[in-house]
Order: structure tokens, then sequence, then C-alpha cells
């Protein structure tokens, strides 16, 4: 399956993600016993045991869907006959759950979130996320060529993502991989309006400090938000530093992508056009 049955049509950070899971909580769990052999109530009571160990239900589904793929391909080669998988009990959310998604900011709270964001290193995050809605990997995956001073546009060009690696010792590794706009809507050109123009000029000189003094240390990644040496930031180290931020502060926490659904509600509010809404977020 890992070789022949995983599509070549998804990424390859995805399919990283599609083999991970295999191995975290399919492999030491069905990987001992032979496909034509497992049943429905093999199944059950494995998605029971994940439940029993503590994983949430969204991590549960996502096993059950990776294993009804497995099957599906076995069935395809004509190494098994059923799909015990379609007949499983689907994990379902635990009572009480809440869910991570976050009431949009109104237009108050946005302007609070660029007021206070504005001393420190995410001030560009922050200003591209509320005036154009780009997507985190979209921003972070920004390298300073894709953006026009002259014509005043930003082109998103890729999307920056971590993948979980195997090792040949059975360890893991993640790394950053930089992959084109996962649809050809999502290739886009943006214009920079004047407030986010003043937030780029910013970063540039922030950079050029950092630049400064990291000395011959420095590697010239061209990447928009970089570390202390130039190298591109991870999204989770990102994310750990905008949490820390609104810790520190008296702002309602918003996920990043909240930050883009509320682009959209802003602009449906500021009765903008939903086509042209739909084509700043990079959306079909």
């Amino acid at each position: 399956w890992i070789q022949f049955g995983i599509s070549e049509k998804v990424r390859q950070s995805t399919a990283n993600g599609y083999i991970d899971i295999y191995d975290r909580y399919i492999k030491p769990f069905l990987g001992h016993r032979s496909i034509t052999e497992i049943d429905v109530n093999e199944i059950d009571a494995w998605l029971v045991h994940l439940k029993a160990i503590g994983l949430s239900a969204s991590t549960r589904k996502k096993a059950r869907q990776t294993c009804n793929t497995i099957f599906k391909f076995a069935i395809r080669k004509r190494l098994a006959l059923q799909n015990p998988v379609l007949h499983s009990q689907v994990p379902a959310n635990e009572p009480g759950y809440v869910t991570q998604v976050q009431e949009p900011l109104t237009l108050k709270e946005s302007h609070s979130y660029l007021e206070r964001f504005r001393e420190t290193d995410l001030d560009l995050f922050i200003y591209l996320a509320l005036f154009t809605g780009m997507r985190r990997g979209e921003i972070i995956g920004l390298n300073w060529s894709d953006i026009d001073l002259d014509a005043l546009t930003i082109a998103v060009k890729r999307t920056a993502k971590e993948t979980t690696l195997k090792r040949s010792d059975g360890t893991s590794k993640t790394e950053l991989v930089l992959n084109p706009p996962k649809t050809s809507h999502s290739k886009r050109t943006i214009p920079i309006h004047p407030p986010v123009l003043l937030a780029i000029k910013r970063q540039q000189n922030r950079q050029r400090k950092q630049k400064l003094k990291a000395g011959s240390a420095w590697q010239d990644t061209d990447a928009v938000f970089a570390s202390e040496l130039g190298t591109r930031i991870y999204p989770s180290n990102f994310y750990k530093r905008y949490v820390k931020l609104i810790k520190q502060t008296d702002l309602r926490y918003v996920r990043p992508h909240d930050l883009r659904h509320t682009v959209a509600v802003l602009g449906l509010d500021a009765e903008i056009p939903i086509e042209e809404i739909s084509r700043l977020l990079g959306h079909s």
C-alpha cells in the first residue's frame, strides 16, 4: 500500500502523513494480522482501544480513514474480498466536545490585533492575514521575490508545511517543505494596500537588523519570515510564538485560520461582492 496504494496525485508531505498514521496507530495493533482475517469486530475493538489510550475522535477518524484506504487497495489488488472498515463504528466526538474554531474577530478586535502585534516580529503576519486572508502556510512560504513593490502586488506561489519523515533506524524527524498552492485558484496575485506596504517595510528593517546581528552565520533563503539565522520559520514554531504573544495581551484568542474567516465575514459585512472575496481567498 505504501509503495503502490497512495495516489501519485497527493503531495509527498500528505503521503508522509498517511504513512505516519499507519506507523503510529495501525501497524502496532493490526500489523501482525493477515488482512483476510480481520473482520468488523476487530476493527471496532481496535478503535475502542485507540480511544482507551487517549486519542481524540479526530485522530481516531483519521486512523480509521487510513485503514479504509488500505483495505480498498487490498480489494483492488485482489488480496481481500471485503472491507470491514466500512461497517465499523465511526468515532464520535465526546460529550461536551468544543470545536477549536473561534468566532471571527469583529472590526474593532481586528484593529486591536493590528495595533498590539505591530511592535512584534509577527507584525507583518497579522497585517497580511487580516488584509488579504492568506493562509498561514502561504504567508510563511512567502519569499521577498514574491513581493513586487513597484506593482504593489504579492504573488502566492507556494505554501509551507511540516512533514514527518521516517529514518532508516525507525525514528522520525520533522522537516519543512514548500509545496505549490493546493489548487489553481490558490495560486493568485494579491494587491498591497498602504497599511500592508508599511508593514512590509517594517519587516524589511527587522530582517536587516537580524542579518547584521547574525553576520557570516546568516543563510540567505529569501524567506520573508526567517529565524535569527535566516532559515524559514516552521509553522509550529510560528504558532507557539503567536499564542505566547496573545497571552501577553488582553486580546481574545482566535486561531491563525480564524483570521482568514475574519476577512471573509468583514468583507461580506462591508457588502463586498462574494466573487471578489472568493478570489482574494483563493477559493474556486
